[in-house]
């Protein structure tokens, strides 16, 4: 995947995508798949605001049955299946347990009937799923049982827990870069650190995009016969007319996550009620209390989500010292048992999420969007060719994406045919043999080298694995915890479009996502992309400063 701004010039699109995210991931991958000639562009780094700012469950929609919303669920199931097939080394099972209480609508019989229902309604969440990977059904545990999981539970009325499986996206970074990937492959132009400033309209229909590149700030045109906005928290930028901006202001809502380096619950996700009042708007079944999940991951725990008021244009959010030590005080009171103080947050995930309008009764303040939208502003607001997305689960991309297909196909015919586009490869053909002849070579990779790319890159480890067989020094170690491999950097500079150490260290690889790297660690890094683009010193400590500079939030809880 190379990023070639000349491609993006020379040609007019059938679509063309702006943000990188997981919902324009998606979308380029389904369009460039069915034969359409697709470019997509970001204006920082694929999947750096909200889709890398995600809790990483993939799930398959069991809350929803509170509002017994049955369409929303098989979109989910389907979605969480697509990701399954599409990443099976990123995208893995995980099990889930939620305690019972009393019999009511917290009670065992009624949560079962709703495990009953989820498997039912979910009974092809297998197909075509590798089978290490098999969602297995639900039930109920004893209070026994979940002793051995839970070491204090204060509420009354406890008498065991529903378990269920969904999954863990290892990494949702990688996991949105795959389906960039994937559409690449597929025949999809694609570059990163593009930014849509300004919309071509003609004659009441918008033709494409003027462009600017982030490192040149040069400006060109980019033209298309559809444009898709997928840009998230943005959507009410540049390419939409100041007039109707200006008549439609969106509520925006903060969701906050934490990662503590605990291991709270071992090897399963655990989903306990939070203490302040809230009540869903559309439920039909209330419950009164928003869900805190505690997800195992990497040996962190995740915690999340809290949702506040955004109320801020997207290029000043943050997430602030209070915000974290409220949701540190509300763990603790939650689950006493996890004794969390602020030096045990090593980092935080923070996105804008599309809300509601709430009532006068602050339980009900945060009332997030409970369905993706596709926004057609030819009958919204005359503009012919222009879609926007507005997205509002991780999970659910992949359907999206396939209703935005929808739409395209009925308006536009897509320039090649479905059937004469390119197959993607699978290096895993001869993994094993480069594996084999690597341990007789100088470079000595070991299984736990070997494992790791198997486990972050899948069926493309095979072409991490031929740089190391041309050069055995690249299967030293950049850092062992996390695992990074310096053949790792030189393969997201060359075949992934990394441009700044930034987007190593927290996009393509390990390195920064769960604690600020060690001062060895990111000098290593930066050192071989400093090689790589011939960067002086002075560049080469502005980008690690820029890496340190995400984690003067968590200095500032420590000191």
């Amino acid at each position: 995947m190379k990023r070639n701004l000349s491609k993006l010039t020379d040609q007019q699109f059938d679509v063309l995508i702006v943000g990188g995210g997981i919902y324009g991931a998606t979308t380029a991958f389904e369009t460039a798949r069915a034969g359409f000639k697709t470019a997509l562009i970001e204006r920082v780094d694929f999947s750096h605001a909200t889709s890398a700012n995600s809790l990483k469950i993939i799930h398959g929609g069991l809350r929803y049955l509170q509002h017994l919303n049955f369409k929303r669920m098989r979109e989910s199931i389907a979605s969480r299946r697509a990701m399954m097939r599409t990443a099976p080394h990123l995208v893995k099972k995980m099990p889930c347990i939620m305690p019972t209480y009393g019999h009511g609508l917290k009670g065992k019989e009624i949560i079962g009937c709703a495990l009953f229902i989820n498997d039912l309604i979910s009974w092809d969440r297998n197909h075509r799923i590798e089978p290490e990977n098999h969602l297995p059904s639900s039930r109920l545990l004893s209070k026994e049982e979940c002793l051995t999981v839970f070491q204090y539970i204060h509420q009354g009325g406890f008498n065991g827990a529903a378990k269920w499986y969904d999954a863990l996206a290892v990494n949702t970074e990688r996991l949105t870069l795959t389906y960039i990937k994937n559409a690449n492959q597929y025949g999809a132009c694609v570059a990163n650190y593009v930014e849509s400033i300004d919309a071509i309209i003609q004659n009441g229909r918008i033709v494409g995009v003027k462009a600017k590149d982030y490192f040149s700030n040069e400006e060109f045109d980019i033209y298309a016969k559809i444009v898709v906005n997928a840009t998230g928290p943005w959507t009410e930028g540049n390419l939409i007319p100041t007039d109707i901006r200006n008549m439609r202001k969106r509520k925006w809502a903060k969701a906050i996550n934490i990662i503590v380096k605990k291991e709270i619950f071992s090897g399963i996700a655990v989903g306990l009620e939070g203490e302040a009042e809230y009540r869903d708007q559309d439920a039909l079944l209330k419950r009164r209390h928003r869900l805190y999940f505690f997800v195992p991951w990497r040996g962190y725990t995740m915690i999340g989500t809290n949702y506040k008021n955004a109320n801020c244009n997207p290029d000043e959010f943050q997430v602030t010292a209070e915000d974290i030590r409220e949701m540190v005080e509300d763990v603790n009171k939650i689950y006493p048992a996890a004794d969390l103080s602020d030096e045990d947050v090593t980092f935080f995930h923070g996105g804008m999420l599309p809300m509601q309008d709430g009532t006068s009764n602050p339980a009900d303040s945060i009332q997030l969007d409970k369905t993706s939208r596709i926004i057609d502003h030819e009958k919204n607001d005359g503009i012919k060719a222009l879609l926007s997305i507005i997205g509002v689960k991780y999970t659910t991309a992949p359907q999206t994406a396939k209703k935005v297909l929808g739409f395209i196909s009925r308006h536009v015919r897509p320039s090649f045919k479905k059937n004469n586009i390119r197959p993607m490869n699978n290096p895993l053909d001869n993994v094993d043999s480069i594996h084999e002849s690597l341990q007789t070579s100088k470079s000595k990779l070991d299984e736990t080298g070997f494992k790791h790319l198997l486990e972050n890159y899948g069926n493309r480890c095979g072409e991490i694995l031929e740089y190391i067989h041309d050069d055995p020094k690249l299967a030293n170690w950049v850092s062992l915890a996390p695992p990074v491999m310096a053949a790792e950097i030189i393969f997201a500079i060359r075949e992934e479009m990394a441009l700044k150490l930034s987007d190593v260290a927290f996009r393509r690889t390990a390195l920064a996502t769960a604690e600020c790297p060690s001062r060895e660690a990111l000098e290593s890094a930066a050192g071989i992309m400093a090689k790589e683009f011939g960067w002086d010193e002075n560049l080469k400590q502005k980008e690690m400063e820029e890496v340190i500079h995400r984690f003067n939030l968590i200095d500032e809880l420590h000191s």
